[in-house]
């Protein structure tokens, strides 16, 4: 089984999922999409949340459940600090992404650079226009739920599909799809937009005795 935070930075760095909709498309043209969702995310410097990620097989069944909470202050940083059903984190400081497993007692840490470019986290992070990395396919309502649907302009991705929920103008639910028909699904809940957030908060350093990958390559 895939612990929980290897495969959110799985999608943070790749992956993606979401599920067929029966929906209503919106009448916006593709530039308006695209301004209203760069607006959004311009408007976002920092945000708080408790969030649920669900991993869903190609049948729609969920395969795993896991909860924490979030944090990001753009640009460049994003923290997931996993409660259940494992001890994980993900934490972006602006340079460096790390990964924790307190269970096995292991760190991963890449460079965070390039790595943002093309994908999801790029959306939230602030590290480039949407323009730039995605094409708006459409714009539909289903659930009560405002989507906006993008495809990576990039052909070497591991995902196909990224679509964003909004209620109110508030985003709740991040899925992603992968070519497999795989879903990660991240739900958000009591958002706080824009909170006072210090940079400290997306400070790592490796526990005592923890195995560190990849710090040779930093």
């Amino acid at each position: 089984m895939i612990r929980p935070a290897y495969g959110l930075a799985l999608m943070v760095l790749a992956l993606a999922a979401t599920p067929p909709w029966a929906a209503a498309e919106r009448p916006d043209t593709v530039d308006s999409g695209l301004a209203e969702l760069q607006a959004y995310l311009e408007s976002v410097h920092s945000l708080r949340a408790d969030f649920e990620q669900l991993m869903l097989d190609a049948d729609r069944q969920v395969t795993q459940r896991s909860a924490g909470s979030f944090r990001l202050k753009r640009p460049g940083r994003f923290r997931w600090d996993y409660s259940e059903p494992f001890e994980q984190m993900i934490v972006a400081d602006g340079s460096r992404l790390w990964i924790y497993d307190a269970d096995l007692e292991q760190v991963t840490v890449r460079q965070l650079g390039d790595s943002l470019a093309n994908t999801p986290a790029m959306l939230l992070s602030g590290a480039g226009a949407v323009a730039d990395s995605y094409v708006l396919q459409k714009r539909f309502v289903a659930e009560n739920i405002d989507w906006t649907e993008l495809v990576p302009r990039a052909a070497d991705t591991d995902f196909r599909l990224v679509r964003l929920g909004f209620a109110k103008g508030v985003l709740l639910v991040m899925d992603l799809e992968d070519s497999l028909g795989q879903t990660t699904r991240i739900q958000f809940r009591n958002i706080e937009h824009n909170p006072e957030l210090e940079a400290t908060v997306f400070d790592f350093v490796p526990p005592d005795g923890a195995d560190v990958i990849g710090a040779d390559d930093l």
